[in-house]
């Protein structure tokens, strides 16, 4: 018998001890491989009729029936045990549970494989892929490396604040290069979505047709001077529109991306993209973004280092993913 070969006898073995887990092992072969036994409720039958009797001055003369309900079961071991019990058809007192997780999903040994596996449902099987996704990207550079330079541009963006600074500045200095006509043109190109700009170029055309119609020998000067209080009324409402223009174009991704091959950060080139130099340092690449796209590109046997999976519908009618895994 398998148990005179133990140099260290156990107290007990019922109820389940993690520490005896070898012992356990021992058991269930010797049932199932030393004395030939397939079936596997036969051999738990015979596995639980021994440790429930078990005791270590081996007096087996008063042996009991086994009472070991799927609630004893239940409250011994972790659900996902009482699972790949089940899948490998071996005895859940064989299989160990083990400290570290596989990204989100248990671990345990399974004695009878001599290997470890992690098992999880499909909403640790989503986490598991989004950690998976999180942590296989080192850089921003490896994912236009590995992924393009036209598939990376598809995450960048400015936070809010930078919008606002570079929409200032550029506003600023686009409106100190305008002449006074250019002020009144850019108004006008504009009035009909800002209120502002129709006031003023009614009002500055309303000047000048008074100022145009005035003989030659009248003073013009009060007209001429209104005209230009009127322009610089107007550089305000330019700045303010050419404001909104740019911070618009820096908070949507395509315009972003215009911006970005005006500026000469990116160039384009038999309709491929490739980044000049270096990308600005007011740009950051939105990574919740990209995971969200990179999980559905990620297949679940991914998770293993094997390169695959099982899955097994257990009693309660849901399916478990189940992965051989290092440990």
């Amino acid at each position: 018998m398998v148990v005179d070969k133990w140099s260290t006898l156990p107290l007990s073995l019922y109820p389940f001890e993690e520490d005896y887990i070898d012992y356990y092992n021992q058991i269930f072969d010797f049932i199932s491989k030393t004395l030939s036994i397939d079936d596997i409720e036969d051999v738990n039958e015979i596995f639980y009729y021994f440790v429930w009797n078990y005791n270590e001055d081996g007096d087996y003369t008063n042996t009991e029936t086994p009472d070991i309900s799927e609630d004893d079961l239940k409250d011994m071991f972790d659900d996902y045990g009482l699972v790949l019990s089940d899948f490998f058809r071996v005895s859940p007192f064989t299989v160990k549970k083990m400290a570290y997780p596989h990204y989100e999903m248990p671990v345990f040994y399974v004695g009878k494989e001599n290997e470890w596996y992690a098992i999880g449902k499909d909403k640790q099987v989503n986490v598991s892929i989004r950690i998976f996704s999180e942590e296989r990207w080192a850089s921003e550079d490896e994912v236009w490396e590995i992924l393009g330079v036209e598939e990376y541009l598809n995450y960048v963006e400015v936070s809010d604040s930078n919008k606002r600074m570079i929409a200032s500045e550029e506003s600023s200095h686009y409106e100190s290069e305008m002449g006074e006509d250019e002020v009144i043109d850019y108004l006008r190109d504009n009035m009909w979505h800002s209120e502002e700009a129709k006031k003023l170029v009614e009002l500055y055309d309303e000047v000048a047709e008074i100022w145009g119609e005035l003989p030659s020998s009248e003073d013009g000067t009060e007209y001429t001077n209104k005209m230009e209080d009127i322009v610089e009324e107007g550089r305000e409402t330019v700045r303010e529109l050419y404001y909104d223009y740019v911070y618009e174009r820096l908070d949507d991704n395509q315009e972003l991306v215009d911006y970005l091959w005006e500026m000469g950060y990116i160039s384009k080139t038999n309709n491929r993209w490739k980044i000049e130099g270096g990308l600005p340092k007011w740009l950051s690449f939105d990574w919740e973004k990209f995971h969200d796209y990179d999980v559905d590109h990620i297949d679940v046997s991914e998770l293993s280092p094997y390169g695959d999976y099982d899955t097994f519908k257990y009693k309660d009618d849901i399916y478990y993913y189940i992965f051989r895994v290092d440990y």
